[in-house]
């Protein structure tokens, strides 16, 4: 015997694992623990909004989305001039030494 008890231990835990899922098994539409709840999202003694307000808010989103976009974007780009600047830099090497 080569298995050493290793296979029936194996099948013993796949037995286990089934029994221990079967358990937790739930009804459609029931909530776990998990999901959370609308009313835990809210403020408490929050104001609601007014319309200028409102735009005003989400203009001043907007706005802040298109600078962090901006900032990505020129990171990016300077992150690969330097890595075709350093490109270059090897390859000029390479061909020095090795061409």
């Amino acid at each position: 015997m080569l298995g050493f008890g290793a296979l029936r231990d194996m099948n013993d835990t796949i037995k286990q694992n089934r029994d221990l899922l079967k358990a937790k098994k739930k009804k459609p539409f029931e909530k776990t623990g998990y999901s959370t709840r609308i009313s835990d999202n809210l403020l408490h003694n929050d104001k609601k909004l007014s319309d200028p307000e409102r735009i005003q808010l989400i203009q001043a989103t907007w706005q802040s989305n298109r600078e962090e976009t901006r900032k990505k974007i020129l990171g990016l780009m300077v992150s690969i001039v330097i890595v075709g600047v350093l490109i270059t830099i090897f390859i000029m090497w390479w061909t020095q030494y090795f061409g």
